[in-house]
C-alpha cells in the first residue's frame, strides 16, 4: 500500500502545533491505522505509522507512550525485514528508511528524526535516534 507511506507523513506534517485537540485526533488516527495495517499481512508501511505515532507522542510530551512506540517501531521494522514477501522493497540496511524503495519522503522522515528526544534515557528510544542519525 504505497499510499500509506504518504499518509503516515501527512499525519505528522498536517499537525497544527497550537491545537491540543488536533494532536489528540492525529494520534488516534495514526494508532488506528497502525492497528489496521498490522492486521494486513504483507503491509510494509506499518513501521511508518509506528514512527509517526512516536513523533506525535513526543510532540505531546507523552514520553512513556513514545518509549513504548520506539519498541514497537523496532519490532515492526524487524517484522518487515523478516517477511520474505516484502524482500523486493528493502533497498538497504538503514534502520527505517531502507524498508522502502520509495525514497521521495526520506528527507522529511530524517528531519522528523532530528527532532526526537530521549529525556528519560530510554534504551530503545536511543536506539531509534542513533539508527536514524546515521
Amino acid at each position: 500500500m504505497r499510499a500509506s507511506k504518504y499518509l503516515a507523513r501527512d499525519l505528522v506534517v498536517d499537525l497544527d502545533p497550537n491545537s491540543k485537540r488536533h494532536l489528540k485526533l492525529l494520534r488516534a488516527a495514526c494508532a488506528s491505522t497502525q492497528e489496521l495495517l498490522r492486521a494486513m499481512p504483507g503491509e510494509e508501511g506499518q513501521p511508518l505509522f509506528a514512527f509517526a505515532s512516536m513523533i506525535l507522542a513526543q510532540i505531546a510530551r507523552d514520553w512513556n507512550g513514545a518509549e513504548e512506540l520506539a519498541g514497537q517501531l523496532i519490532q515492526d521494522k524487524s517484522g518487515v525485514r523478516e517477511n520474505h514477501d516484502l524482500a523486493f522493497l528493502i533497498t538497504d540496511d538503514r534502520f527505517h528508511l531502507g524498508l522502502t524503495n520509495y525514497d521521495q519522503l526520506h528527507h522529511e522522515w530524517l528531519a522528523f528524526a532530528r527532532g526526537l528526544r530521549n529525556p528519560k534515557g530510554h534504551e530503545q528510544t536511543q536506539l531509534v535516534i542513533d539508527a536514524l542519525a546515521r
